[in-house]
């Protein structure tokens, strides 16, 4: 009986252990997932400020290429337009690449907006080859696209992203 006495109490001190034991894992998973949160918190802070510091002077080289493109500041020649045209191109791509790093948050947060239009399959493919002309020529690489254009109903920002992404990939 005495034996069955101490190997009772003996495994009573294990229960005791082993409950302690989990007692103190789960506490120390609640910190670590209370500064998960946190971490999580402060990378939407950094995000959102970061996206608007880059925001702003962009949207300014959009506006001012834009203001040049359109003559407010006299006639440019064909080679100065086509390159201004690449630069204004070119900065509404990053702008949407800065507003897809805000979208990776959104999709975190189960709040992703798809934008759905109508628009011309050829105009997307134009503006990914003039986004990517002056990678292309630095390759020595020449595009050629023939094909049945489209209208097409989906989200435009997304689709022109994607096929940006296929053409660098090669």
């Amino acid at each position: 009986m005495e034996e069955r006495t101490i190997a009772l109490k003996e495994s009573q001190s294990g229960l005791l252990n082993l409950m302690e034991d989990m007692n103190n894992t789960a506490d120390e998973l609640e910190k670590a997932n209370k500064r998960l949160i946190e971490l999580d918190r402060m990378k939407s802070m950094f995000i959102a400020s970061t996206s608007h510091e880059l925001r702003t002077p962009l949207n300014s080289i959009i506006g001012f290429t834009s203001i040049l493109l359109e003559g407010w500041s006299g006639e440019l020649t064909p080679e100065q337009r086509e390159h201004i045209q690449i630069v204004n191109t070119s900065g509404k791509h990053l702008l949407s690449l800065i507003n897809d790093v805000i979208d990776i948050s959104k999709i975190e947060a189960g709040k992703l907006e798809v934008n759905v239009s109508r628009f011309n399959l050829k105009g997307v493919i134009d503006e990914v080859v003039s986004t990517l002309k002056q990678e292309l020529n630095g390759k020595g690489l020449s595009v050629n696209i023939d094909f049945i254009d489209v209208e097409l109903n989906t989200d435009r920002r997304r689709l022109l992203q994607c096929l940006i992404n296929l053409f660098q990939m090669q």
